[in-house]
């Protein structure tokens, strides 16, 4: 029965090589595949995992502090937020709303 086997897979070979080949590079490829993410798996030996507390520095604490209105200011108008410029926006439009749609916007 075991010659039998061998001897199907033989003729298929034979008979459908580009076949053989294409099931052939699906399979590395695939294996190629779980070894990349076998890889990069974080909980592999040697590694930080992000449960232990060592393995991140704390972070630094939220300083805030009370100032004087004219020194916030100050601190304020240095931060450059934009240097391009500001242009107005758009006038806001109902279009092609009805009466009553328009005077439920108004009331509101």
């Amino acid at each position: 029965m075991t010659q039998t086997i061998a001897l199907q897979a033989a003729r298929f070979l034979r008979e459908r090589p580009y076949e053989v080949v294409m099931a052939g590079a699906v399979a590395l490829a695939g294996v190629i595949a779980l070894a990349g993410s076998a890889g990069s798996t974080p909980s592999l030996s040697g590694l930080p995992s992000a449960s232990d507390p060592k393995a991140l520095p704390a972070p630094p604490p939220l300083l805030v502090r009370q100032l004087p209105v004219e020194q916030a200011e100050a601190i304020n108008q240095g931060i450059a937020i934009d240097t391009g410029p500001n242009p107005a926006a758009k006038a806001f439009s109902l279009g092609s709303a009805d009466s009553a749609a328009r005077a439920e916007r108004s009331n509101a």
